[in-house]
């Protein structure tokens, strides 16, 4: 579901500061949507991202054992 950088800090326990700036990141290669309801940004899974699940399962598996 769509969520707001404030509702990502507190859910994930990372600071608003980091969580902007990853945001940042996967927003610029378009793994993340983001639209403005109002004075607030909410962000999403982009089709991009859903469309390469699988890969990004890969990556994550990588990471997680230290590859």
């Amino acid at each position: 579901k769509p969520c707001s950088r404030t509702q990502l800090s507190k859910e994930l326990n990372v600071d608003y500061k980091t969580v902007t700036y990853h945001l940042k990141i996967v927003c610029k290669y378009n793994y993340i949507s983001k639209e403005k309801f109002e004075r607030t940004y909410f962000y999403a899974p982009s089709e991009k991202l859903l469309n390469n699940i699988n890969e990004y399962y890969h990556i994550r598996k990588l990471v997680e054992k230290g590859e």
